[in-house]
């Protein structure tokens, strides 16, 4: 094997002897035992490689058919007393390769990261080599992407039962009803098998006072979503300070001042929209309890809080999302321990200005979150450029690649070399959890019930 050609951080060599995958590490050393770590990230021909390599002299000696590899350089190596030390690329390269080593992918993890404090397993190499990460790492923003079918709930699953175990409070926004099936009971990392899992359906186990839900929340649906026009925002603006006043905050007591109002128009305008806000069925005048408060009790010692939002309607859906947030930020404000949430495609339910003040300021005060989406440019750029962990599956949209590669730490054509080739289940990881060095994983086949697979009835 000899370098052929050399762009950037870049390598493109002959093709060696043993059989090589994507995304897998090697150390090429030189004959002073100083060597470069590179990754696979592409496998060629030399014809399809002929404008980069048409001028290079060693290119013209292959056979026209021959394959290449494309390597990206990530490390500088120094072998000394038979132990490997590993430093920043200082841009050198070997003249001449006289050694090929492949790396153990947890034996570079845990000299680049450290030994896990909070060990959690997702799955394996290509070459089927156990990998830990540390949960430590997952206090952040955390990004699973790719397309449908690809994996990226059975991993968010993965995570939020690993993160039960160490003691954590989980909240999932589940659009496509896929977390229902998941077992109400989670072992323990003690082995003690406890209730960890509450499923809680809008309209049916989750309901709201009115004066628990607040003004905003119902203002910002009524102008958002329902269109009310200003003059009428004004009115129910009123109308909510007057009923407060009374103490009489309640959904029947709304509808009834609503129909008192003088002028036909507002009234009209008004008692429609409360009318699609109250057929929701989420609301609940008996209902006295802080009902989030109670339910993150429930889980202190590690659990998670699942809301189906499949069957609900837009305005139930961010009614109840937007309330949740609301109540949460009022909680971690006060010192409440941190929660993790995880949002389903979190674009149909949380408007793009709500997504960047939680990446913004409620992050900070202990919401930590995860968004799985097969659709990244539905994010706010905000989200991408402050992501801490990175899990990408298969994308084939190359614009999609490149408005995810600022959280890749990764130039777009490397991307879209790595990503494109990714099989189901596979994906690259980068962050915090590895420092910010590119991992191919597969994924853990762990059985987790698939509840949100699409029907079929040819099977």
């Amino acid at each position: 094997m000899r370098i052929i050609a050399k762009k950037g951080d870049e390598i493109i060599l002959s093709e060696a002897e043993c059989d090589m995958e994507i995304g897998e590490n090697f150390i090429l050393f030189d004959k002073n035992n100083r060597g470069i770590l590179v990754q696979l990230v592409e496998v060629n021909f030399t014809v399809n490689m002929h404008p980069e390599l048409d001028q290079n002299i060693s290119y013209k000696k292959l056979p026209y058919g021959e394959r290449c590899l494309r390597y990206k350089i990530l490390m500088e190596v120094k072998k000394e007393n038979k132990k490997i030390k590993l430093s920043d690329w200082s841009g050198w390269i070997p003249a001449n390769i006289t050694e090929i080593v492949k790396i153990k992918l947890q034996w570079l993890l845990e000299n680049i990261r450290g030994k896990p404090k909070y060990p959690v397993y997702l799955g394996n190499t290509v070459q089927r080599e156990r990998i830990v990460f540390d949960a430590y790492y997952f206090q952040g923003i955390t990004l699973i992407i790719g397309k449908k079918g690809s994996g990226k709930s059975h991993l968010s699953k993965l995570i939020l039962k690993e993160l039960v175990k160490k003691g954590c409070r989980m909240i999932v926004f589940d659009i496509n009803d896929e977390y229902s099936s998941l077992t109400a009971q989670i072992e323990g990392d003690r082995g003690e098998n406890v209730e960890r899992i509450t499923r809680l359906n809008p309209g049916e186990n989750l309901k709201f006072n009115l004066e628990y839900v607040g003004m905003d929340v119902i203002y910002d649906v009524l102008t958002g979503p329902l269109r009310l026009p200003e003059i009428s925002a004004i009115a129910f603006r009123n109308i909510w300070s007057s009923l407060e006043r009374k103490n009489s905050l309640k959904i029947t007591e709304l509808v009834k001042a609503v129909n008192s109002e003088n002028n036909p128009y507002v009234r009209e305008a008004l008692y429609r929209r409360i009318r699609q806000i109250v057929e929701t069925g989420i609301f609940n005048d008996d209902e006295k309890e802080p009902v989030l408060q109670r339910l993150i009790n429930e889980i202190n010692n590690g659990g998670a809080l699942i809301v189906n939002l499949k069957k609900t309607d837009q305005i139930a859906r961010i009614i109840t999302v937007q309330t949740i947030l609301s109540k949460l930020q009022n909680m971690l404000e006060k010192g409440e321990p941190p929660v993790w949430l995880i949002a389903e495609e979190a674009h149909f339910y949380i408007p793009k200005a709500s997504l960047e003040d939680i990446v913004s300021r409620i992050r900070h005060i202990g919401l930590y979150q995860i968004y799985v989406t097969n659709s990244p440019q539905f994010l706010p750029e905000m989200i991408i450029r402050q992501a801490d962990n990175l899990f990408l599956f298969k994308l084939v949209d190359k614009r999609d690649i490149e408005y995810i590669s600022p959280a890749a730490n990764l130039d777009c054509e490397t991307l879209n070399y790595i990503v494109k080739s990714l099989p189901f289940r596979r994906c690259l990881v980068t962050g915090e959890l590895t420092k910010n060095y590119p991992l191919i994983l597969e994924i853990s086949s762990t059985k987790i019930f698939e509840s949100g697979e699409t029907r079929l009835f040819l099977k």
